[in-house]
C-alpha cells in the first residue's frame, strides 16, 4: 500500500509539473561549456533540445524509470567508449535514459539518477563521436 501512496504522489508531482520548463546543463571534457539546453517535463518523460556550439540543434525525449531496492547499474557504449551510472531506491531514487539525435548526425546517449523527491539528476551523455559529457537536470 505504501508504494501506491508514492507512484500517486510521484505522479501528482510530475502533473503538477507537467507544463513545467526545466535546464539541463552539459559538461564537456575540454573548456567549451556548459552547453545549457532545455526541458519540458510531462508525465513519464522528458523532452530535450540542445543547440551545441557548432550550432546543431540535438532533440530527443528521455524516459522516467523508477528503480527497485536492488542496485541498478546503466552503461552508455558507443565507438568502443564506456559511460556508466549505478543507483538503487535510496531515498526514491529513479532515471531518465534515452537518446537525443541531432539535426547534422549527433547522438547523445544519456543516463541520469534521479531524485523522486526534488526531481534533480545529474549523470552522463556519451556522443557518438566518443565525447563524454556530464550532465546536470534542474
Amino acid at each position: 500500500m505504501k508504494k501506491s501512496y508514492y507512484t500517486l504522489f510521484i505522479f501528482y508531482i510530475l502533473l503538477l509539473c507537467s507544463a513545467c520548463t526545466s535546464k539541463i546543463i552539459l559538461i564537456p571534457p575540454d573548456e567549451n561549456g556548459p552547453i545549457e539546453g532545455s526541458v519540458q517535463r510531462s508525465v513519464g518523460e522528458a523532452s530535450v533540445s540542445i543547440i551545441m556550439p557548432t550550432g546543431e540543434n540535438v532533440k530527443g525525449t528521455l524516459i522516467w524509470v523508477e528503480l527497485d531496492k536492488s542496485p541498478v547499474v546503466g552503461a552508455a557504449n558507443i565507438d568502443g567508449k564506456t559511460a556508466t551510472a549505478m543507483g538503487g531506491n535510496v531515498g526514491g531514487n529513479a532515471m531518465y535514459i534515452g537518446t537525443l539525435v541531432g539535426d547534422k548526425g549527433t547522438k547523445l546517449k544519456m543516463e541520469l539518477i534521479c531524485n523522486s523527491f526534488t526531481v534533480k539528476c545529474t549523470g552522463v551523455a556519451v556522443s557518438n563521436d566518443g565525447k563524454t559529457y556530464n550532465v546536470i537536470l534542474k
